[in-house]
């Protein structure tokens, strides 16, 4: 089952999901997998440590559960993981409650444990407050504030196992930039993919036809960010890229 993980994967999504850094940054063009990706980092960890407990968010309630675990979900299913949300793990699967409650509680059935991930919406810091994980996915994050970021942080004390990835579109020079893509070279704590939409559609994901009409309809700054997946100023007009060693890779480290 762990070697599941790694089919299907693009380039770039393969060294989002085995980066050898402790905090990875994913910021990427409309349609280059992002939530597609966070998936796959989620069910790794999942199947690789069902004794830690996971967090997977997104900024708002629709984007947590019409993109972010829907593709979770599918995703799940198309590896035949039994899964449950928002409930106790039924009797048959005979394991002891973690939980007093299971609201907004991921449990998945891997062989004869259990794994478990909080879900939950990023927009408010303080209600993330008071639980503890070993690995996150962060979804969308361009609206999230860097209090959130901070936060989930401190609460991952649960294990000495830390692993975070965020999956994201740009937002000018906002804290993901600065923390992930700005992150001093040669340290192991943050690191940064930028991807843009093109690649998706050399790698077949998405249709020529497809990029050609967003290409043709947005305005040069629009490009820059969504399609380009550049840190934009969009009122002062500046782009930028931070290049790194992860960009031009072929394969994941």
């Amino acid at each position: 089952m762990k070697q599941l993980v790694s089919h299907n994967l693009a380039e770039w999504q393969a060294v989002a999901c085995y980066s050898p850094y402790e905090h990875f940054a994913m910021f990427g063009g409309v349609g280059s997998g992002k939530s597609y990706t966070g998936g796959k980092f989620s069910i790794r960890h999942l199947i690789r440590y069902p004794e830690l407990t996971g967090f997977i968010g997104a900024n708002t309630y629709d984007q947590l559960t019409q993109a972010t675990l829907r593709e979770l979900f599918s995703q799940l299913e198309a590896y035949r993981i039994p899964f449950v949300y928002n409930r106790q793990p039924p009797a048959k699967w005979r394991v002891p409650s973690r939980f007093p409650g299971y609201n907004n509680i991921l449990s998945c059935k891997i062989g004869r444990k259990v794994a478990h991930a909080f879900c939950r919406v990023l927009s408010d810091p303080d209600a993330l407050r008071g639980i503890q994980f070993s690995w996150y996915h962060m979804d969308e994050t361009r609206d999230t504030p860097e209090d959130t970021h901070d936060v989930i942080l401190s609460r991952m004390r649960e294990s000495r196992y830390r692993k975070g990835l965020i999956t994201s579109t740009t937002n000018g020079e906002d804290w993901g930039y600065k923390r992930f893509a700005k992150a001093r070279k040669g340290q192991r704590l943050y690191g940064s993919l930028h991807v843009r939409t093109e690649e998706a559609v050399n790698a077949g994901i998405l249709t020529r036809e497809y990029y050609n009409t967003m290409l043709a309809s947005y305005s040069e700054l629009m490009i820059a960010q969504e399609l380009e997946a550049l840190h934009v100023n969009l009122h002062g007009g500046r782009a930028y890229y931070s290049a790194s060693e992860l960009n031009r890779r072929n394969r994941a480290p």
